[in-house]
């Protein structure tokens, strides 16, 4: 990887570890679920004037419920709770491994032998954080962080799903005009998916 690209990656590691600090400040002035609606409302104000509401999609449904909804709630009810910025920015990336185990059982994803060694150490860590519960992680807000994790990872899950639909779908729309200007045929696409020619042109 490059330098500027490390930089790239070194500073948004930054910017997403200052986060939490503003988002403790932030629980100081409104409760965790009004702060979470706030922070997608002044996001979304914006956009919505400019951008076309997208189609309903399952897929992008289930990205946004875990990947914001989930994720951002119980991130801010654990902290409310008395969870500090630096565990729960911490505990957070339990995703990683969550993320692995759901592509695995849900897209059928091989697991290498160096994921599952990597899993292992991450549910060790866990587990000493877990026995070590108080202070600057209570139980309740450690429950609402592995929550947290878990709604980020079927997000992750749905995000790769996403993806994958728009690729095909660019590819389906690259096929039909290729179709269209190679042979003259007028093509159309049925609520299957599958081409059918219409009208021979030439």
């Amino acid at each position: 990887m490059s330098p500027i690209y490390t930089a790239l990656a070194v500073l948004v590691t930054f910017i997403w570890g200052v986060n939490f600090t503003f988002i403790a400040w932030g629980l100081e002035s409104f409760p965790p679920l009004m702060l979470t609606a706030l922070r997608f409302f002044f996001t979304a104000v914006p956009l919505v004037l400019f951008l076309k509401p997208p189609k309903f999609n399952r897929t992008l449904f289930i990205y946004a419920i875990g990947t914001f909804v989930m994720q951002y709630a119980f991130v801010f009810t654990a902290m409310h709770l008395g969870s500090s910025p630096g565990l729960t920015a911490l505990l957070l990336q339990i995703q990683i491994f969550i993320t692995v185990l759901l592509a695995y059982f849900i897209l059928g994803e091989a697991v290498s032998r160096m994921q599952i060694v990597g899993m292992l150490v991450g549910v060790l860590g866990l587990s000493v954080i877990a026995l070590n519960l108080g202070g600057d992680m209570p139980l309740a807000g450690f429950i609402c962080i592995l929550i947290a994790a878990i709604g980020w990872s079927f997000g992750n899950i749905a995000s790769k799903q996403a993806s994958k639909q728009a690729s095909e779908k660019a590819s389906e729309q690259t096929a039909l005009k290729a179709m269209q200007q190679g042979t003259g045929v007028s093509v159309a696409t049925s609520s299957t998916g599958k081409i059918k020619p219409l009208l021979c042109l030439r």
